[in-house]
């Protein structure tokens, strides 16, 4: 922890899918300096589609189990523990005090950080009490 003696941006690039206690090292981080967590999803993550048998591994044990994706009870579990977790990440982002940036699997990437990058400077810039640039609010109002 002790490492970074200066004020730094730190990015913190992870799915986040992780044993418990993670949040406790980001929160220690944001005590000293700007964390950004870069959050990498993959749209499976929240809803596993209907294609039959599949194998799954964890890639730190290699333990494997074999689940029936057309199972809609086991659909709708796995739906349900995923919408749980992302809960859970909201709550320890927010109690950390970091931004996060998700980029999906099927992004581009150079536009993803582009935009958040555009989103970020707008909301330091009104955050210091200037107006909403007018092309931003009229793309907002468009949605």
């Amino acid at each position: 922890y002790g490492a970074i003696k200066r004020r730094s941006l730190i990015f913190v690039v992870s799915d986040f899918i992780s044993n418990p206690g993670w949040d406790r090292a980001l929160l220690a981080l944001t005590q000293r300096h700007e964390v950004l967590a870069v959050r990498l999803v993959d749209p499976v993550d929240g809803e596993i589609p209907d294609v039959g048998m599949l194998q799954f591994e964890d890639s730190e044990t290699s333990e494997s189990v074999f689940v029936d994706t057309g199972d809609a009870g086991f659909r709708r579990r796995y739906a349900a523990v995923a919408e749980q977790n992302e809960l859970m990440l909201l709550e320890a982002f927010t109690a950390a005090g970091t931004d996060v940036l998700e980029l999906s699997t099927e992004d581009d990437l150079a536009d993803a950080i582009r935009r958040f990058a555009d989103l970020r400077k707008m909301q330091r810039s009104i955050n210091s009490g200037a107006a909403m640039p007018v092309h931003l609010a009229m793309e907002e109002v468009r949605q």
